[in-house]
């Protein structure tokens, strides 16, 4: 075979390899229903939160905001958790994660973020000195950095995570009336035990992948897991003061109650395929939506891309 011919072949082999995700490499996907406690019709169309009968199939992936696929459940990590609702009148994503806020409001400031986040790759673990540099910089960083490492940033376990929206949605009801939304998704089934930095740094190398072990074969036992969907309802009016529409601030549950809206039972785990299913929180139906903002658009634009880079699509 000729130089010419082998390069040919080489550059067609390499270009036909799965591209890997920029954020969230290591995940897995999973499947069940969701079922909606009552009908919230007074706020919203939104068809998965109207009629107490239906069950809605859902798909969903956890997944590790740092690190690749093989990289430990227990390493200092922001947790995702993204649920796909599929309707009659389309699929409508929720972006949630294990802290109840983020670390930027600006997207512009998404390329500041990511270097705090680099090693040698994007968003490959966590930088130390980029990354505290980064937060002096942009203060409204602190909320989620502290919590990152805190005992909360260290997971072993999707089963019994708090999952949070941290943006905030728009409901919209027969009426044009609008409110704002934050959701949470509460496990049923939570432990006593929190994970500190000892347990964790064993468990990385006793047991890497705990979390999605324990997922699987809770499923394959018949011990489904299952969360219930909070959601916190406000008037639009608030839509003026700004501290509602920030992903660094989270809402205070004593000025706006949780109120339980539905459950999600997990049925089926899977390990990522090589084409794997890419969620968006422009993915909305009708009734209820993402608030436009800064950061919401830039996230709906990188997930729109990646998946289109993965997929071998051109943008």
């Amino acid at each position: 075979m000729t130089d010419f011919l082998l390069s040919e072949g080489l550059c067609e082999m390499i270009s036909s390899l799965p591209k890997p995700r920029l954020m969230y490499r290591k995940g897995m996907e999973v499947k069940g229903f969701f079922r909606p406690y009552m009908s919230f019709e007074e706020y919203t169309e939104a068809e998965i939160f109207q009629d107490t009968g239906d069950s809605f199939t859902v798909k969903a992936r956890f997944s590790s905001m740092l690190g690749e696929k093989g990289s430990a459940d227990t390493i200092r990590n922001i947790k995702g958790f993204a649920v796909r609702f599929l309707t009659s009148k389309g699929k409508c994503d929720l972006i949630c994660q294990s802290l109840p806020v983020y670390l930027i409001n600006d997207g512009q400031k998404f390329f500041d973020m990511a270097k705090g986040f680099t090693k040698e790759e994007l968003f490959d673990g966590i930088n130390d000195e980029r990354l505290w540099e980064f937060a002096v910089k942009n203060p409204e960083s602190i909320n989620c950095i502290l919590r990152m490492f805190s005992n909360r940033g260290l997971i072993d376990s999707y089963i019994s995570t708090i999952w949070y929206s941290v943006n905030t949605y728009v409901w919209e009801n027969a009426k044009g009336e609008k409110f704002l939304v934050r959701y949470r998704w509460n496990p049923l089934k939570q432990r006593k035990r929190r994970t500190d930095r000892i347990f964790a740094e064993f468990m990385a190398g006793f047991d890497p992948d705990i979390a999605g072990d324990e997922l699987k074969e809770a499923v394959s036992e018949g011990n489904f897991p299952a969360y219930e969907l909070s959601v916190q309802i406000a008037d639009h009016r608030l839509a003026s003061h700004p501290d509602y529409l920030k992903c660094t601030a989270d809402w205070n549950e004593n000025t706006i109650p949780s109120v339980k809206a539905g459950i999600l039972k997990i049925t089926d785990a899977e390990a990522d395929r090589e084409k794997d299913i890419s969620f968006s929180p422009d993915n909305t139906i009708e009734g209820m939506y993402i608030y436009g903002s800064g950061i919401s658009n830039m996230m709906g634009h990188a997930h729109k891309i990646g998946n289109m880079i993965r997929n071998g699509r051109e943008r």
